[in-house]
């Protein structure tokens, strides 16, 4: 019994850890996406990411100086062209 509350608290703390570096990463994460989103080039970084060619091109959104990547207005869903087979087309 010993043994197993031994283990236990070894468990416990390696979770705890876990959770801790976890959670430090998640952060880190979060600061980088913000400072990203303080410079232009970070935000068409972003977006790049986020958007493939193929999605921008075949968006019903795209504008080439106004919407380069295609991105929905906020609130609205992703709409894009298609053919007759109901396959997205560029």
């Amino acid at each position: 019994l010993d043994r197993l509350r031994r283990d236990l608290k070894i468990v416990t703390a390696a979770t705890k850890e876990r959770q801790a570096q976890l959670e430090q990463r998640q952060l880190e994460e979060h600061k980088e996406l913000l400072a990203k989103q303080k410079t232009v080039e970070g935000v068409k970084k972003i977006n790049e990411e986020k958007y493939s060619l193929v999605q921008r091109f075949a968006s019903v959104y795209y504008d080439e100086n106004m919407n380069p990547f295609g991105a929905p207005p906020p609130g609205q869903p992703s709409l894009y062209y298609c053919d007759e087979e109901g396959k997205a087309t560029t």
